[in-house]
């Protein structure tokens, strides 16, 4: 058991004496004040009782820790006098009444030794300034608190570093991630990076999108992920509100982009034989001509298939599932496996199965195939069917198959599910989904017999 005694040693004599209440501090005395512990078992009669500050205590009393009274006050004037606590901090404290006569507060003036005696003195002064212009000094002081809060928060919600956040949270391991990292910093962060987000206006977005027009590229992609940078400020509060919001009906469109398709089943059936051939065999690796021989047969964006994963196959229910951060529309894709594609697919499993990716590839980005200079390498193969830019491209085989399964009678909302057109209403779109799994199911059976009877060449 511990018990707890104080020393001041007097400037004058320099003699220690115990319960001496200080007057005017001084930085000698100051530094002497301490509370010390004694061992239990000395003679008591070394214990006496103090007077400190109007306030008895007795060093022989253990209840003295239970009551709140370690603690000692030292005047030096004007209110003003330094705290002494059980932990051995000596603190600057300074009462006062706001107003005249009412309750009585205490404002912290710092701690020894960071606050030394002169500085504390200053601090006095400036609360009586304040108490004598009407002010309260605590009241004060909290507000220039929550100014300097604002002003540094203002500096640290930049632009750039919302933008940055919000980039890391929502677009990390999507494929545009890269692209839209790369369009902030070369066209929005050299202009409105610096500037706190809730200071940027509506003219500084559009002034940052004219300086893309104005170079002959479009503006919409770097509208899209500002406008979404603003929409996340405003759930978060930074904002009032969204000032790139609408923006984009001023913006230059492009034409809409037609991709060259095979238009008639005879042509389809010569690409169908074609990558049956042994040009083909000779030409393209096993993973490069499964993907071609695949494809008409789902009509998915060539992307979807060529990034396809094993875990995304089940084959035990004949089913495809396209993630939404692959899909265009970020939402995810049924598609139906015919049993011919599941033959194409297996095919594969000795030669990729190890892998993540389907179209296992060493050579591309992101370990699978790339459509984009496949499809230049198809430009130059000698087939029968015509693979020049202006009669052919990977992404029309899905206006082909929509064009024919139109022809063949299909509904309409099943075709438009297979392409994952989605419907712009949402519930409408997830009740569809299932809905029309089973027709689809049929639907794209019935395709897949009908691209193998023309690569037989039947009619």
């Amino acid at each position: 058991m511990y018990r707890y005694y104080y020393r001041v040693k007097t400037s004058r004599t320099g003699s220690s004496l115990k319960g001496v209440c200080v007057g005017n501090l001084t930085d000698k005395a100051i530094e002497s004040l301490c509370f010390g512990p004694i061992q239990a078992g000395q003679r008591k009669g070394q214990y006496r009782k103090y007077r400190i500050e109007g306030t008895e205590w007795n060093t022989d009393n253990d209840a003295m820790a239970e009551n709140g009274k370690m603690k000692s006050k030292y005047g030096d004037g004007g209110s003003m006098y330094i705290l002494l606590a059980k932990s051995g901090s000596k603190l600057w404290r300074v009462d006062y009444s706001f107003p005249r006569g009412g309750k009585r507060k205490t404002l912290s003036l710092g701690s020894y030794p960071s606050t030394g005696l002169a500085e504390a003195r200053e601090k006095l002064l400036e609360v009586k300034k304040l108490l004598a212009q009407g002010i309260d000094p605590s009241q004060d002081r909290k507000e220039k608190t929550e100014v300097a809060k604002r002003e540094q928060s203002k500096e640290q919600d930049t632009f750039e570093r919302i933008a940055r956040e919000w980039h890391s949270l929502k677009m990390s391991g999507l494929q545009s991630s890269q692209r839209s990292l790369s369009v902030f910093e070369r066209d929005v962060f050299p202009y409105i990076g610096s500037k706190a987000i809730a200071e940027v206006t509506r003219d500084d977005v559009l002034n940052v999108l004219r300086k893309i027009e104005s170079r002959g590229a479009l503006a919409k992609f770097t509208y899209q992920i500002i406008n979404r940078v603003f929409e996340y400020c405003l759930i978060l509060g930074k904002v009032q509100y969204n000032v790139a919001h609408g923006l984009s009906d001023v913006l230059q469109s492009r034409p809409v982009k037609h991709y060259s398709h095979i238009t008639e089943a005879k042509t389809l059936g010569l690409f169908l034989r074609d990558m049956e051939s042994e040009s083909a065999i000779n030409t393209f690796s096993q993973e490069i001509r499964q993907y071609l021989r695949i494809l008409p047969y789902v009509f998915t964006r060539p992307i979807e298939l060529a990034a396809a994963k094993w875990t995304e196959i089940d084959f035990d229910k004949d089913l495809w599932t396209v993630p939404a951060e692959r899909m265009k529309k970020r939402r995810p894709h049924l598609v139906p496996i015919s049993s011919q594609v599941a033959e194409l697919f297996k095919e594969l499993l000795p030669f990729t199965g190890s892998t993540e990716y389907v179209f296992f590839s060493a050579r591309g980005a992101g370990g699978f195939i790339n459509s984009r200079s496949l499809l230049t390498r198809l430009r130059c193969f000698e087939g029968e069917c015509d693979y020049r830019k202006s009669a052919f491209s990977l992404h029309g085989f899905r206006s082909t198959a929509s064009t024919m399964l139109h022809e063949m009678g299909y509904n309409t909302e099943w075709i438009e599910m297979q392409l994952a057109h989605v419907d712009r209403n949402t519930v409408r779109a997830t009740y569809n989904s299932a809905e029309y799994l089973d027709d689809r199911r049929r639907m794209m059976q019935s395709w897949s017999d009908y691209l193998d009877q023309l690569k037989e060449g039947k009619s």
